[in-house]
């Protein structure tokens, strides 16, 4: 049976939807797929199974799937959800179905069965803000649920799993006494503690410890806290309180000291009650208001569940502490932003720049594809926004380099060269795009460059040649065109994104080295991933190197997990691993899905490094050190499969290069070896060519 949209018949921000089930015998097994226009909780038998976020991470619904089935018996459970409409018209959709262990099985598939009421104890205001009075409850007219035409009910997406964990508070920041009155805000000097009680206030940091007792004798005056979690975490805020009838709980999220992001309130009722928000926070600081609180009330679990993606691959890097630093950060950055997605919170629209630097970094860090895969499957660009239309083409060409699976990427590349073509078309008759309000045209047109070759490139892959010739010439006559522009009129040092983009595919140079190295000194750290891609790939190795260093390795040593914690008011942004692992270790994908492996280490002296590197041909394990006189190499290769190894010549005109101690190449000539299948020789390196796994050890001397 196919899902039918449905919702309240009138108007309601918040609703709950039903389906009685009527078993007949035990249940083996169960599962049910949701969508929905908003975030969402999944109730069965009364015990929460879990919460659907709606469009909160891509900006469009996807199905999530969940479990069911586990010990249910014969008889009537009631199958609810709790549905927050979001931005426009709500709906709510599901399919899935219950196996019975004697054999047959029920459809669960939304549509005439289910029934709807609005869910008046909640109200929603603005800026994400909600408010959850559950006394204003009571009975619920139950009707049936109206099926929502034209409900945007997506396709199907394969995320990683989320795995739920409690997230608790590791200090009180703030304690103190402030007015009942007024919005929430964030306080950090209140008055000392004279019109209430707050007996244990550490045991809100400590789970099941100990119950945190609170009283405020005058309704003008209320108890205030400010809980640390020590850094952002991302998940649904949870109350778990005894008595505090007519009392008021107000939650403020905070990603930064003193600057609250969105607001919630909950009103108690009588007995023990259990309860949590339906969206997803972000926070570090969590400010906490407590008031109306006439008789005392009892907290045993005030905390975040949170939301994790466990990935089980890890990259490795060893080399000079400072690198190893921001590696480390690089790792922590990553697990924090991970949802199914890369994730971006405050409400903000998907970023695939942002998105495409992200998943750049963690294809090193931990080999992990599918975070990118979900996100090019479920977050497509707005169709208005040319330059996140011209960043997705950069991610998709990335992910089918990292996982060259053809027919995936050739599900959306049509959808993509068709976004790209219309964006072309607002080009002048120079072929030059218009700048925005947002983006110069120097900035915008040197993206728009890059991603015409990256589609061109796509479609080679693709075998499609018709099509690569014309993404490649219209990027020939692009890179003219915006050459011309950019020597009649320079973009100022102000616009950095231009400097940042045209460098980074090759539209531009570095200039002198004190010239650049001071405008590249303001770049923010999104834009300086961009600067420091562009120097590697113009040659500039060493000038790279120091950049990372200075940017970046600084950064590290402030306080923070995340880049974005290091940087004051910024956000989810990505550190410079990709390079560490591409550049400096020398890993890097040949062709796509590794089917051939590239291994070329910088002319750079920096000691012994050593890493490994998550691959599509299993892993890669690579240490090298170098000097004027010696290199050495040794490589673990845990699959077969086409490589090239880079050997630099170290400046000498008559090399001599070994593999597992045997004579590789001398005097210019090559020695038979049953490993290798050619060298090539270059100017500056030498390379050889084999295909089988196992251990190497190269000499260049």
């Amino acid at each position: 049976m196919k899902p039918e949209a449905i919702w309240y018949p009138g108007t309601a921000s918040h609703v709950y939807l039903v389906r009685q089930l009527v078993l007949s015998a035990a249940v083996a097994q169960g599962w049910l797929e949701c969508a929905a226009s908003g975030p969402y909780q999944l109730y069965l038998k009364g015990q929460l199974v879990g919460r659907g976020m709606g469009a909160t991470l891509t900006g469009r619904p996807m199905w999530e799937r969940f479990e069911l089935g586990q010990g249910l018996e014969p008889g009537a459970p009631p199958l609810v959800v709790l549905a927050a409409a979001g931005q426009g018209l709500g709906w709510f959709a599901a399919g899935g179905e219950l196996s019975y262990d004697q054999g047959g099985r029920l459809e669960l598939a939304t549509g005439r069965p289910w029934q709807a009421a609005r869910a008046v104890e909640w109200e929603e205001g603005p800026g994400g803000s909600e408010r959850c009075w559950p006394a204003a409850g009571g009975e619920r007219p139950w009707g049936d649920a109206a099926v929502v035409a034209g409900a945007p009910i997506p396709g199907q997406w394969a995320p990683w799993p989320v795995v739920a964990h409690p997230l608790w508070a590791r200090s009180v920041a703030v304690f103190g006494e402030v007015a009942a009155g007024g919005e929430l805000d964030f306080v950090t000097e209140p008055g000392p503690l004279r019109r209430g009680k707050c007996v244990h206030r550490e045991g809100l940091l400590r789970p099941g410890k100990s119950w945190t007792l609170v009283q405020t004798r005058d309704p003008a005056q209320a108890l205030f806290l400010v809980l640390d979690f020590g850094q952002q975490h991302s998940g649904f805020p949870c109350l778990r309180l005894r008595g505090g009838r007519g009392g008021l709980v107000e939650l403020g999220f905070a990603r930064f000291w003193g600057q609250l992001d969105s607001r919630l309130s909950y009103g108690c009722g009588q007995g023990v009650q259990e309860w949590s928000g339906l969206r997803l926070r972000t926070c570090r600081y969590l400010v906490v208001r407590l008031s109306h609180f006439e008789e005392e009330v009892e907290i045993d679990c005030l905390s975040l569940a949170g939301r994790r993606v466990e990935v089980e691959g890890r990259g490795e890097l060893a080399a000079t502490p400072v690198l190893e630093q921001v590696w480390e950060t690089g790792q922590r950055t990553l697990a924090a932003c991970r949802q199914e997605v890369y994730y971006f919170p405050g409400g903000q629209r998907y970023d695939w720049l942002r998105a495409h630097a992200l998943a750049l970094d963690d294809y090193y860090l931990s080999g992990d594809t599918r975070t990118m895969g979900a996100a090019l499957a479920g977050a497509a660009p707005a169709a208005e926004d040319w330059f996140q239309q011209l960043a997705y083409v950069l991610a998709l060409e990335a992910y089918h380099l990292q996982v060259g699976e053809r027919d995936q990427v050739a599900r959306w590349l049509p959808a993509a060269l068709e976004r790209l073509a219309a964006c072309r078309q607002q080009a002048g008759g120079e072929g030059l795009l218009p700048g925005s309000a947002e983006w110069s045209a120097p900035a915008l047109n040197a993206l728009c460059a890059g991603a015409l070759a990256a589609a061109g490139r796509l479609c080679r892959w693709q075998r499609d040649k018709a099509a690569a010739q014309r993404w490649e010439g219209e990027g020939r006559q692009l890179r003219r065109a915006l050459r011309q522009l950019w020597d009649q009129e320079p973009p100022g040092a102000e616009d950095r994104w231009a400097h940042a983009l045209a460098l980074h595919f090759g539209l531009a140079a570095p200039e002198p080295q004190e010239d650049w190295m001071r405008r590249l000194a303001t770049a923010g750290l999104l834009e300086a991933f961009y600067l420091e891609g562009g120097l590697w790939w113009q040659g500039a190795g060493a000038r790279a190197l120091e950049y990372l260093e200075i940017k970046w390795g600084r950064l590290a040593e402030r306080e923070g997990v995340t880049w974005g914690e290091k940087s004051p008011g910024a956000e989810v942004l990505p550190g410079p691993e990709y390079y560490l692992g591409s550049q400096v270790l020398g890993v890097r994908p040949g062709a796509p899905g590794y089917q051939v492996l590239e291994i070329r280490p910088p002319a750079l002296a920096l000691g012994r490094v050593r890493g490994k590197v998550m691959t599509g041909r299993g892993a890669v394990a690579v240490e090298w050190q170098q000097s004027e006189e010696r290199f050495w190499l040794e490589l673990n290769l845990e699959r077969p499969g086409d490589t090239q190894l880079w050997l630099p010549r170290l400046g000498r005109r008559f090399p001599m290069a070994s593999l597992n101690g045997e004579t590789l190449w001398r005097n210019e000539k090559m020695y038979p070896n049953p490993l290798v299948q050619q060298i090539s020789a270059e100017a500056e390196h030498l390379i050889l060519f084999f295909a089988a796994g196992g251990r190497y050890e190269v000499e260049v001397e």
